[in-house]
């Protein structure tokens, strides 16, 4: 046997039974971008003649090369960018330029299938059908026992976080999450978009009522790990200096973490006081035909896991990002994950506005198991479990 395999197989099983004692336990949480299966224009190409792929192929087709990273995971959220619904007329017909519906039992029957265990309704797509619709969309979720955040029945409702607890070895971690649409002065003027008072909708985050939410999340859930989950910037491009302004409010009012979405492509990674900050993930399963060729951007998204793991008796945690290919031109609506010469694509476009960023030049080096390829970023301590 060659001395140095030899030398190494010692070393390894001498170290193996110091690192399994050193890790416990290990908790994963997913999160997902822009979803939606489409129905609505997968209809509409049904009548073009270019079929419908949730007729034709079924639900499990769109998400299931991507899904065995939710179903592994010990909880997992999505942005769900659709109205659940019966409806057929929206009140914003002929004013509103994209309304998406989608179906009442299939849909929400899917995401549990493939592991979704919550869903923000923070969205520029969640009041398509009116205060009708979005109460359809949280009976329907109800029924299905799916919770959601990010939208509610009144101003209270949807500000209100969505809060868990993950055991981890012998520590707690109160898990808190708080989703927004950004406030868009136009889609309350025109659709009445945002929640006000009694009246449901959205929960919409300008620069001051975004970071005066996560100050009292902070201030009535001092040891929980707060994570951020915004829906903002534009289709198709990079942050915005917006974007950037209100993310770095949120830290500074106590989030840990800043996982956006919203742009239908990854948008920048940023470390800001040592927390991270994803301007966007892009999309999960999102059944339209995208233009990522038209704009040419990027045809990449990705796929956040926050691991929480018990190491030499202190919980510390983790992010992983895994890009996904979701160019649903190319692969005929069915997002994979990129293999490693498209992991170099991906490293240069999140390098691309962050060339004086060597702390992030060193974290993007490539790592994989079973799942998929992907980035890690170290988190921190949050607490000892001795």
């Amino acid at each position: 046997m060659n001395r140095k395999l030899f030398v190494s197989l010692i070393c390894a099983l001498y170290l193996f039974p110091a690192w399994l004692c050193a890790k416990v336990s290990e908790k994963r949480i997913v999160f997902c971008g822009d979803t939606n299966f489409a129905e609505s224009y997968q209809e509409r190409f049904a009548r073009w003649g270019q079929g419908n792929v949730l007729v034709d192929l079924g639900y499990d087709y769109s998400i299931e090369e991507i899904g065995t990273i939710t179903r592994r995971a010990d909880y997992a959220v999505a942005n769900l960018e659709t109205v659940i619904t019966t409806q057929r007329k929206s009140p914003h017909l002929g004013k509103k330029s994209y309304i998406h519906h989608s179906h009442p039992v299939k849909t929400p029957k899917a995401l549990l299938r493939w592991g979704i265990d919550v869903v923000s309704l923070g969205n520029n797509h969640t009041m398509d059908y009116g205060l009708e619709g979005l109460k359809e969309t949280i009976t329907s979720l109800k029924k299905y026992s799916m919770p959601s955040f990010g939208g509610g029945l009144s101003t209270t409702c949807a500000a209100r976080a969505h809060l868990t607890t993950i055991n981890v070895g012998k520590g707690k971690i109160p898990l808190l999450l708080s989703g927004a649409f950004e406030y868009r002065p136009r889609y309350q003027r025109k659709y009445s978009f945002y929640a006000q008072g009694k009246l449901g909708g959205v929960n919409g985050w300008t620069d001051e009522s975004g970071p005066a939410q996560i100050k009292s999340f902070r201030q009535n859930h001092k040891d929980a790990f707060i994570v951020v989950f915004p829906h903002w910037g534009k289709n198709y491009h990079w942050r915005s200096y917006h974007q950037q302004r209100l993310a770095h409010k949120l830290i500074d009012a106590g989030a840990d973490l800043i996982l956006g979405h919203g742009a239908h492509m990854l948008q920048e990674i940023e470390q800001y006081k040592g927390k991270w900050i994803v301007y966007s993930l892009g999309n999960f399963v999102f059944n339209t035909k995208g233009r990522y060729d038209k704009d040419k951007k990027p045809p990449f998204s990705l796929i956040a896991e926050v691991s929480f793991a018990e190491v030499s008796k202190k919980l510390d945690w983790f992010l992983r990002l895994y890009p996904i290919f979701c160019n649903n031109r190319k692969t005929h609506f069915r997002s994979r994950f990129v293999n490693k010469g498209e992991m170099s694509l991906v490293k240069k476009e999140l390098l691309r506005l962050e060339k004086r960023s060597s702390a992030l030049r060193k974290l993007l080096e490539l790592k994989s198991d079973e799942v998929g390829n992907y980035f890690e970023f170290p988190g921190g301590t949050l607490l000892k479990t001795e």
